[in-house]
């Protein structure tokens, strides 16, 4: 059985309600921020591998939002501008040492996962 993408996103989710529950609220965030882009990501990615027979390597998160992009879809070229917009708060997450501001990281991790909705309801419109 293959897994389920946007059960990341209900993970995020999840510890984006129960936030004080944690020890470390930074982690909390970086990880909700890092598991709603991998919902989407990987979704669209699968989307795009059943319906256009495209796959990526290497650099797919910068391929797959450019092939989105290139589209002449108006819904592609949206979801495209989003997920790499995403892509940005994603790598922040994963590899810097510190966010500027460390109550943005709660900001950004409900933003987050808002984000990875309304991507998916994007998806939801192409199907």
């Amino acid at each position: 059985m293959n897994f389920d993408w946007q059960d990341y996103l209900k993970l995020a989710e999840y510890m984006n309600k129960n936030i004080d529950a944690f020890p470390n609220k930074e982690a909390c965030c970086r990880a909700s921020i890092s598991r709603a882009y991998y919902s989407v990501f990987c979704t669209v990615r699968n989307y795009i591998k059943k319906n256009d027979g495209e796959e990526f390597s290497g650099s797919s998160h910068e391929a797959i939002p450019r092939y989105l992009m290139n589209s002449n879809n108006k819904i592609r070229q949206r979801i495209g501008r989003q997920l790499k917009n995403f892509s940005q708060d994603r790598v922040r997450a994963d590899y810097y040492d510190s966010w500027n501001k460390p109550q943005n990281t709660v900001l950004t991790a409900q933003k987050s996962a808002s984000l990875a909705k309304r991507i998916l309801s994007g998806l939801d419109d192409l199907m």
